[in-house]
Protein backbone atom coordinates (compact mmCIF):
# COMPACT_ATOMS: atom_id res chain seq x y z
CA UNK A 1 0.00 0.00 0.00
CA UNK A 2 1.38 3.44 -1.38
CA UNK A 3 1.33 6.23 1.46
CA UNK A 4 -0.23 9.34 -0.33
CA UNK A 5 2.27 12.09 1.07
CA UNK A 6 0.75 15.11 3.19
CA UNK A 7 0.51 18.35 1.22
CA UNK A 8 2.49 21.35 2.69
CA UNK A 9 0.67 23.96 4.30
CA UNK A 10 0.06 26.93 3.33
CA UNK A 11 2.36 28.43 5.76
CA UNK A 12 4.90 26.35 4.52
CA UNK A 13 4.32 27.28 0.83
CA UNK A 14 4.51 30.90 1.75
CA UNK A 15 7.92 30.01 3.32
CA UNK A 16 9.00 27.91 0.60
CA UNK A 17 8.29 30.66 -2.09
CA UNK A 18 9.62 33.42 -0.42
CA UNK A 19 12.72 30.99 -0.17
CA UNK A 20 12.44 30.66 -3.64
CA UNK A 21 11.64 34.36 -4.82
CA UNK A 22 15.05 35.47 -2.54
CA UNK A 23 16.87 33.02 -4.19
CA UNK A 24 15.67 34.00 -7.33
CA UNK A 25 16.11 37.89 -6.93
CA UNK A 26 19.54 37.45 -6.30
CA UNK A 27 20.36 35.33 -8.73
CA UNK A 28 18.58 37.58 -11.32
CA UNK A 29 20.54 40.73 -9.84
CA UNK A 30 23.71 39.46 -10.63
CA UNK A 31 22.73 38.09 -14.34
CA UNK A 32 21.59 41.78 -14.82
CA UNK A 33 24.80 43.29 -13.60
CA UNK A 34 27.27 40.41 -15.13
CA UNK A 35 25.64 40.32 -18.44
CA UNK A 36 27.92 41.73 -20.38
CA UNK A 37 27.52 41.60 -24.15
CA UNK A 38 24.96 38.88 -23.48
CA UNK A 39 21.09 39.60 -23.99
CA UNK A 40 18.90 40.25 -20.81
CA UNK A 41 16.64 37.69 -22.51
CA UNK A 42 19.36 35.28 -22.27
CA UNK A 43 20.95 36.54 -19.22
CA UNK A 44 17.74 36.40 -16.99
CA UNK A 45 17.23 32.66 -18.81
CA UNK A 46 20.06 31.14 -17.82
CA UNK A 47 19.78 32.34 -14.43
CA UNK A 48 16.34 30.66 -14.08
CA UNK A 49 17.68 27.51 -15.37
CA UNK A 50 21.00 27.74 -12.60
CA UNK A 51 18.50 28.19 -10.22
CA UNK A 52 16.05 25.35 -10.97
CA UNK A 53 19.04 22.90 -11.60
CA UNK A 54 20.20 23.84 -7.25
CA UNK A 55 16.89 23.85 -6.29
CA UNK A 56 14.83 21.29 -7.89
CA UNK A 57 13.29 19.72 -4.71
CA UNK A 58 12.24 22.97 -3.97
CA UNK A 59 10.51 23.95 -7.24
CA UNK A 60 9.59 20.54 -7.44
CA UNK A 61 6.80 21.04 -4.57
CA UNK A 62 5.66 24.50 -5.53
CA UNK A 63 5.26 23.32 -9.02
CA UNK A 64 3.30 21.15 -7.62
CA UNK A 65 1.29 22.81 -5.87
CA UNK A 66 1.02 25.69 -8.14
CA UNK A 67 -3.56 24.84 -7.88
CA UNK A 68 -3.38 26.16 -4.36
CA UNK A 69 -4.12 30.16 -4.31
CA UNK A 70 -1.12 31.02 -2.04
CA UNK A 71 1.39 29.11 -4.58
CA UNK A 72 -0.49 30.63 -8.12
CA UNK A 73 -0.31 34.13 -6.46
CA UNK A 74 3.39 33.97 -6.19
CA UNK A 75 3.74 32.51 -8.79
CA UNK A 76 2.18 35.60 -10.96
CA UNK A 77 4.32 37.72 -9.04
CA UNK A 78 7.49 35.82 -10.15
CA UNK A 79 6.62 35.72 -14.12
CA UNK A 80 6.28 39.02 -13.51
CA UNK A 81 9.89 39.69 -12.26
CA UNK A 82 11.12 37.59 -14.90
CA UNK A 83 9.65 39.78 -17.40
CA UNK A 84 10.50 43.22 -15.82
CA UNK A 85 14.24 41.81 -15.35
CA UNK A 86 14.21 40.03 -19.18
CA UNK A 87 13.68 43.27 -20.57
CA UNK A 88 10.41 41.62 -22.22
CA UNK A 89 8.01 44.32 -19.55
CA UNK A 90 8.08 47.43 -18.29
CA UNK A 91 6.95 49.41 -15.07
CA UNK A 92 4.27 51.04 -16.83
CA UNK A 93 2.99 47.39 -17.41
CA UNK A 94 0.15 46.34 -15.29
CA UNK A 95 1.33 43.13 -13.29
CA UNK A 96 -1.27 41.13 -15.16
CA UNK A 97 0.26 41.61 -18.31
CA UNK A 98 3.48 41.55 -17.09
CA UNK A 99 2.76 38.30 -15.93
CA UNK A 100 1.47 36.94 -18.98
CA UNK A 101 4.47 38.20 -20.74
CA UNK A 102 6.44 36.57 -18.22
CA UNK A 103 4.42 32.90 -18.43
CA UNK A 104 5.59 32.98 -22.48
CA UNK A 105 8.47 34.01 -21.65
CA UNK A 106 8.68 30.67 -19.04
CA UNK A 107 7.64 28.81 -21.87
CA UNK A 108 10.36 29.81 -24.22
CA UNK A 109 13.12 29.18 -21.60
CA UNK A 110 11.69 25.62 -20.62
CA UNK A 111 11.71 24.95 -24.54
CA UNK A 112 14.72 25.74 -24.58
CA UNK A 113 14.97 28.24 -26.89
CA UNK A 114 17.34 30.31 -25.43
CA UNK A 115 20.72 29.72 -27.04
CA UNK A 116 23.07 30.92 -24.64
CA UNK A 117 21.96 29.05 -21.33
CA UNK A 118 25.85 27.35 -21.13
CA UNK A 119 27.59 30.45 -21.50
CA UNK A 120 28.98 31.86 -18.70
CA UNK A 121 28.44 34.72 -17.15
Amino acid sequence: MTANPVPPSDDRLRQLYRQWNAALSAQLDNAIEFAGERSLPDAVAAAWSELISERAEQRAVLDNNSDNPTVRAAIEQELAMLALASGMADLEDSTTRAARIGRLYLDRIRRGEFTELGAAS
